[in-house]
C-alpha cells in the first residue's frame, strides 16, 4: 500500500542527464542487481512506464531502463531509494559475498569471471565444478534447496 523502492546503487553519485531540455540528476538502483518496486508504487509509474512509454521515457532521458525507474520514481514521483547491501551485481566483487549469509541475500548477478564463491559441498550439497556450473547458480541452488532433484 506503501511506496517503495529498494535497490543498491551502482554508483554512489547521481548521474546528470537531460530530460525534455532540463538538466536533470538521476539517483537509481542498477538493475543488474534486481530493483523492488511496491504495486501502490507502480501504479503512480504508469503515465511513464505503462504500455511502452518506459521506452519513451527513457529514449526522452537519454538513458537506460534501470536509470529510468530511478528517474520516474525520484524526480517525478518524490520517491526515495532505500537501499539494501542484500541486492548484488556483475559490478561488485561477488566472490566477497558470504557463503553464511547466502540465504538472506535478495539477488545474486555474475559475469564470465565474477561469481559467488561456494566451495564446498557435504552429504546434503552438491557443488558442480565450474566447468559445468560457470555461474554458479547450479552450485546456488543446492546450497539453498538441498532436496532438489539434481543436487542429490
Amino acid at each position: 500500500r506503501e511506496d517503495v523502492y529498494i535497490g543498491k546503487k551502482s554508483i554512489t553519485r547521481p548521474i546528470r542527464s537531460v530530460y525534455k531540455g532540463n538538466f536533470v540528476d538521476v539517483t537509481f538502483a542498477t538493475g543488474g542487481a534486481g530493483v523492488c518496486v511496491s504495486s501502490a508504487l507502480a501504479r503512480k509509474m504508469e503515465p511513464w512506464c505503462l504500455a511502452g512509454k518506459l521506452a519513451e521515457t527513457a529514449d526522452d532521458l537519454r538513458l537506460p531502463d534501470d536509470c529510468t525507474l530511478g528517474f520516474v520514481i525520484i524526480n517525478k514521483l518524490g520517491g526515495n531509494l532505500t537501499t539494501s547491501p542484500l541486492f548484488h551485481s556483475h559490478l561488485e566483487g561477488l566472490n566477497n559475498v558470504k557463503m553464511a549469509s547466502l540465504r538472506k541475500q535478495v539477488s545474486l548477478s555474475f559475469s564470465t569471471k565474477n561469481v559467488i564463491n561456494i566451495n564446498h559441498g557435504n552429504s546434503k550439497n552438491q557443488v558442480f565444478n565450474a566447468t559445468i556450473d560457470p555461474t554458479r547458480f547450479m552450485s546456488l541452488h543446492c546450497f539453498l534447496f538441498e532436496t532438489a532433484e539434481f543436487c542429490e
